[in-house]
């Protein structure tokens, strides 16, 4: 079987996604998908990222967690903030994208009461930690190449590539969709 690299694995995969090749004038080409679990880690700033108004944390980029994912709390030889544990176990409860909540249990947690209580904030990098690990895409295997795909070799000057917005064009290609 050949191996395909992956260049998004996605993130936190609750059942296996599916793959449909396309393009390249061919058919039926099928491959398998398979989830590796790996760790998910979260800093953020505990000076800046702590709320003790709204007892939140906050991210400074997407922190990915789900609601009631259980995680534990490492200050990273840092000024702990107060009212959380080292390494003790909390459930999440998700604000937006980039800020949670923090719960005791699973039941305050769903119901939305009883806030871990942030008296004060810390200091440095610190981290949240699920302890379930998620699953992404580790490896794409092909299992049939299918038929009549076609590979071209393209050239372009530099003055087709626009890195700004991430796009490569190739004037006057002609295309065959298949149909």
């Amino acid at each position: 079987m050949n191996r395909v690299d992956i260049i998004n694995p996605g993130f936190d995969y609750l059942e296996s996604p599916i793959a449909i090749i396309s393009g390249g004038n061919g058919k039926d080409a099928k491959v398998s998908l398979n989830l590796v679990s790996v760790a998910h880690l979260s800093y953020f700033n505990a000076k800046t990222g702590i709320n003790t108004v709204n007892n939140t944390i906050g991210f400074s980029t997407y922190h990915k967690f789900r609601i009631n994912d259980i995680v534990s709390y490492d200050p990273q030889s840092q000024t702990k903030v107060s009212g959380l544990s080292t390494n003790s176990h909390y459930y999440v409860s998700v604000v937006d994208p980039y800020t949670i909540k923090l719960y005791n249990n699973l039941e305050d947690s769903s119901a939305g009461i009883n806030t871990v209580n942030l008296t004060g904030i810390g200091t440095g990098r610190q981290l949240i930690k699920s302890i379930i690990k998620k699953k992404q895409i580790g490896s794409v295997n092909v299992i049939d190449a299918g038929y009549n795909y076609e590979t071209k070799k393209r050239t372009i000057s530099y003055t087709g590539i626009n890195t700004f917005s991430g796009l490569i064009t190739i004037k006057d290609q002609f295309i065959v969709t298949g149909k």
